[in-house]
């Protein structure tokens, strides 16, 4: 068993028992993988000088020694995911300092996590909460980000609560991703904003906290994916019409936006579910781009523009309960890729345009709850599902 090089063993919680005195000696042993290992830590004569990959996810650990730390001097990866009795995890820098991975997901007890700084090769640190943005890994201590090395590209800390800004963020200068779903964030710095040339997805979802974002044209140039999803207290975004690379944007359930920004022309999601928008900016005119566009339960929005013809490329138009919209306008049958129109519970909305014919590739038309809606006009032959249920001063169709 000595020259043992690779072990895996996949549990089920409870299922392995093991004596408290269990040893094994594996000193060669280069990638160890167990699920749901049931002891509070590793066996005292397991010396993981050779060890590349640690992962333990969902373990019964306390701390991987009961005793001093022992080094690692090969390691780069440990995952430690759902651990949740894990108290301690030793001093990666002085023990594993070619750490390339490190994963501790869900370790709700685990209070703090010690320095950083000599990981010189670390890419990825994910720390997100217990099983979404809003449990676990709530008071967390998060060591001071400038002491990590700038080779960092993926950056989780979705669900640590206790983070109300990010310290010294422009000495990550290769970021790729960062992700802090249900932070108490108000704002991303206390001071000016640090360049993120590289960074591409970003996501701040649910920090209900979060008053402002910096302007991303200016020092995130190639983002790709923004999800601000549920941030309650934003209430305004600057301009994104530069980030000419930018796909995705989810605003969703930020309801107190109620200007659009103006988007730039590549996007191809656009989630306005829920904010407070009146009207659209002009550069819809300009979205040659977009697949979907989402605006269910924009109570304030009364109208669309009829530029929204512009969007050639567009599959799904989402308008559900949007309560004081009254009109469709009639360049919707430009729309030739538009396969899902969704208007449900639209209670003001009393008819809709002729030119709704015209949607050459409609499947699906939800029209349920249209209180107003008195007749329908025409409708294409490749329609497969209609529903108009609820309709109630529906008098033809």
């Amino acid at each position: 068993m000595c020259n043992l090089r690779f072990i895996e063993v996949c549990a089920m919680p409870n299922k392995v028992l093991l004596p408290e005195n269990f040893e094994f000696c594996a000193q060669a042993l280069r990638c160890l993988y167990w699920d749901y290992y049931p002891l509070e830590s590793l066996p005292l004569n397991f010396w993981p000088q050779n060890l590349v990959e640690l992962h333990m996810p969902s373990s019964n650990l306390i701390q991987l020694w009961n005793g001093g730390d022992k080094p690692l001097g090969s390691l780069k990866l440990m995952d430690l995911s759902d651990s949740r009795n894990l108290i301690r995890i030793p001093d990666l820098s002085s023990i594993a300092p070619n750490l390339e991975f490190l994963y501790l997901n869900g370790c709700k007890s685990l209070v703090e996590i010690r320095s950083l700084q000599n990981l010189s090769n670390l890419v990825k640190l994910r720390m997100r909460g217990a099983n979404s943005y809003n449990c676990g890994m709530e008071e967390i201590r998060i060591p001071d980000l400038s002491s990590i090395a700038p080779n960092l590209e993926f950056l989780y800390l979705n669900g640590c609560k206790s983070l109300v800004e990010i310290p010294s963020l422009q000495n990550l200068s290769n970021l790729v991703e960062l992700r802090m779903r249900g932070s108490k964030l108000i704002q991303l710095w206390n001071g000016g904003d640090k360049p993120l040339g590289n960074l591409k997805l970003m996501d701040l979802s649910y920090s209900n906290d979060l008053i402002r974002i910096p302007n991303l044209s200016s020092i995130a140039p190639n983002l790709e994916f923004l999800y601000l999803k549920g941030c309650w207290s934003l209430v305004e975004i600057p301009s994104l019409q530069n980030l000419s690379k930018l796909t995705e944007l989810y605003l969703n359930g930020s309801n107190k936006i109620k200007d659009c920004p103006e988007i730039p022309c590549n996007i191809r999601i656009l989630k306005l579910d829920g904010t407070g928008i009146e009207q659209l900016p002009s550069s819809i005119n300009h979205l040659s781009q977009l697949v979907i566009l989402s605006l269910d339960e924009c109570i304030a929005l009364e109208s669309l523009p009829s530029s929204i013809g512009n969007l050639k490329r567009l599959e799904e138009l989402h308008l559900a309960e949007c309560s004081r919209l009254v009109t469709i306008p009639s360049s919707i049958g430009e729309l030739k890729c538009l396969e899902k129109l969704f208007l449900p519970n639209c209670s003001n909305l009393a008819s809709l345009p002729e030119s709704i014919k015209q949607l050459s590739k409609l499947k699906r038309l939800n029209l349920r709850s249209c209180e107003r809606l008195k007749s329908l006009p025409g409708l294409p032959s490749c329609l497969e599902l209609l529903r108009a249920n609820d309709c109630r001063s529906l008098e033809s169709a």
